[in-house]
């Protein structure tokens, strides 16, 4: 569409153009003005012969007429489609839905997440989760961000709001799926957003000698004293995390946030785990900073797409 656009506008100022000398070469030959005078009148004045002929250039004869530059019919189609393209693409542009191909579930913006399946398990244990539970259960995809971590894994957050025109999620759903098949679901919201100071910046990333970084050790301490382990290789005696590229799609655009990321866990009682993700991100405007999402599991029959 842009390469047609362009051809237009290159015609239209085409037409333009030729109908702008053609008129003044018209107007030119009625005022009399020669070749040799035009030449000669940009010539700096060496004689009095040379001065008279360029004071008869500059001179306006009585007999001159001006005439009015027309445009011709096809410069007014041009412009008519010009005009017709600009709305053919607004309202397209309105209408445009991003939909995740090869996606068994139809996920899309403007979709329905519906999880009010978990109320019951929330009430249950609300009095020891850390998670800070959602205001509703139910609300739209007003984003989707999607992560290739290998040729077997893809991942898909679900960014679902209250309203299709919030920008703030109540929840994330985290699909995880393995060879096109979901292997675990994930409700997360989100627990803290920190700026670390450049001091604090080694802790989380780096950690000092008696101590693992924050990010990726085999354990992590959420205030007042609760304790996460390390999901993620949880047996080796080492710093574990990955980094990955999040592509996150909205109506309007598509952004790119760079991602390091280790998960841990909790079990509240023998049937249900609190899963903690630890998030060192750099979003598309180079803002750096860590984030925690605490959030807890989908069963099957919990989930529902509209």
């Amino acid at each position: 569409m842009k390469i047609i656009s362009h051809f237009l506008i290159l015609t239209i100022l085409s037409f333009g153009k030729i109908g702008y000398w053609e008129n003044n070469k018209k107007i030119l030959q009625e005022n009399n003005f020669t070749n040799e005078i035009v030449i000669r009148a940009d010539i700096k004045p060496k004689s009095k012969h040379d001065i008279l002929l360029k004071e008869n250039y500059f001179s306006q004869p009585k007999n001159r007429k001006f005439k009015k530059i027309i445009f011709s019919a096809e410069y007014i189609i041009a412009v008519a489609i010009i005009l017709l393209i600009s709305i053919y693409l607004i309202l397209i542009k309105r209408r445009k839905t991003i939909i995740v191909k090869k996606f068994p579930l139809n996920i899309r913006l403007g979709g329905i997440v519906d999880i009010s399946a978990i109320e019951q398990r929330l009430e249950k244990s609300k009095h020891l989760f850390a998670m800070k539970i959602p205001k509703e259960l139910k609300g739209y995809i007003t984003a989707i961000g999607v992560i290739k971590l290998d040729d077997d894994i893809d991942i898909y957050n679900l960014y679902v709001s209250e309203n299709l025109d919030s920008k703030e999620h109540i929840f994330i759903l985290r699909m995880e799926f393995m060879n096109g098949n979901i292997s675990f679901v994930k409700m997360l919201t989100k627990y803290e957003k920190i700026e670390p100071t450049a001091s604090e910046w080694e802790l989380w990333l780096d950690g000092d000698e008696n101590n693992y970084p924050k990010l990726g050790g085999l354990t992590f301490v959420l205030e007042p004293n609760i304790l996460y382990k390390r999901i993620w290789n949880k047996g080796v005696n080492e710093v574990v995390r990955t980094k990955y590229i999040e592509k996150i799609m909205t109506d309007d655009n598509e952004l790119d946030t760079l991602n390091i990321i280790s998960l841990y866990g909790r079990a509240l009682d023998e049937n249900e785990i609190e899963y903690l993700f630890i998030s060192n991100i750099e979003d598309a405007e180079l803002n750096n900073f860590i984030r925690i999402d605490i959030g807890i599991g989908i069963k099957n029959g919990e989930l529902s797409i509209l």
